[in-house]
């Protein structure tokens, strides 16, 4: 009985998959609504930010290092939010140069 190999059947995983093409109505997040998100994100931020400095300048419970970190949260994430906006314009340029 030694020499008798078994292996278990290779089982597949199944996804529920939505035809070719369609997208499902619950999932219809376009383009504009993702850019709206983010920019309504890194608003958040930057108030995060001014309240934190504020904070910090009356002299409440707000630490140095949290309003640094805060800071340059809301830095950099501005920072890609426009370097997103020129890659964006520079496409559409772009794509308006291109000959007909």
């Amino acid at each position: 009985m030694s020499g008798i190999k078994i292996t278990p059947p290779i089982v597949a995983p199944s996804f529920p998959q939505a035809p070719a093409g369609k997208i499902p109505a619950g999932d219809k997040e376009g383009f504009g609504d993702m850019l709206k998100n983010a920019i309504e994100s890194i608003n958040g931020l930057q108030q995060e930010s001014g309240v934190a400095q504020d904070e910090f300048i009356k002299g409440e419970a707000a630490e140095l290092h949290q309003v640094m970190i805060a800071a340059e949260k809301a830095g950099i994430s501005f920072d890609l939010l426009l370097e997103i906006r020129r890659r964006l314009v520079e496409a559409y340029q772009d794509i308006i140069r291109m000959p007909i």
